[in-house]
């Protein structure tokens, strides 16, 4: 076959636009950071590059899931141990009041001291993380305790309060669980219920019983409330222990 001087010209402008071409594809990867702008430059690359992007976004994701478990774990933990010190104040108040030594008017003060550590044990319950309370089972919305019976919008699904205050019903007790990994969720939360309601019913018998006390009623059972007392802190300790 002849070559003419035609075809030479031709073969050199094809290569030189192919040239071009490469050059420009390189420019483009150069300014975008990207091997490929397109999925069709290279199909195999493209899909690779979106399960890449898939699993990079699904760890992202996981990092920030377990930055807040470790915020529950560490509030719940800090709050408890508060709810602990504050039943330690307890104990000693309750072997103060024992004392034969002590007045009425002793003893009265004990009471209203016993009185204010309640509604801090109750505020205890009622802790938050950002808008979630983390006492409250899966009822992140709603506060453990309400003494008003003040309960959340009514755009939020809600759950009632028994006559104590306390929140009841579906949710309320239930793990709080958070996925840190493809099948791995931890459980990050304790049974609040469980703990501040059997806690609030005890300082409100020793409330009642030294208030009833300083008036003229019976003695009140001081070794039967320091058992209880005990009780109470270990059901706070094993709380912390699962946690």
């Amino acid at each position: 076959m002849r070559v003419t001087q035609s075809m030479l010209s031709n073969n050199m402008l094809r290569n030189l636009s192919n040239s071009y071409s490469g050059m420009s594809r390189l420019q483009d990867q150069l300014n975008s950071g990207k091997k490929i702008t397109k999925p069709s430059q290279d199909p195999v690359v493209a899909i690779k590059g979106i399960s890449y992007r898939t699993s990079l976004n699904r760890i992202e994701q996981y990092q920030r899931n377990l930055g807040e478990a470790t915020n529950w774990v560490d509030t719940t933990d800090g709050t408890l141990d508060g709810v602990g010190q504050a039943i330690h104040r307890v104990k000693d108040l309750v072997l103060d009041a024992a004392n034969d030594s002590k007045t009425p008017e002793d003893r009265q003060m004990i009471a209203k001291e016993i009185e204010q550590i309640r509604a801090q044990l109750q505020d205890f319950g009622n802790s938050k993380i950002g808008d979630k309370y983390i006492f409250s089972g899966t009822n992140t919305l709603q506060p453990l305790y309400d003494k008003n019976k003040v309960v959340a919008p009514p755009a939020v699904p809600i759950a009632p309060y028994n006559a104590e205050g306390f929140l009841e019903g579906p949710g309320v007790g239930k793990p709080v669980d958070i996925e840190i990994n493809d099948g791995i969720a931890l459980k990050v939360n304790v049974n609040g219920i469980g703990i501040f309601d059997k806690i609030d019913k005890m300082m409100d018998d020793i409330h009642v019983a030294l208030r009833d006390g300083v008036v003229g009623g019976p003695r009140p059972d001081f070794d039967a409330f320091l058992s209880d007392v005990d009780k109470k802190m270990g059901l706070v300790l094993d709380a912390r222990a699962d946690l």
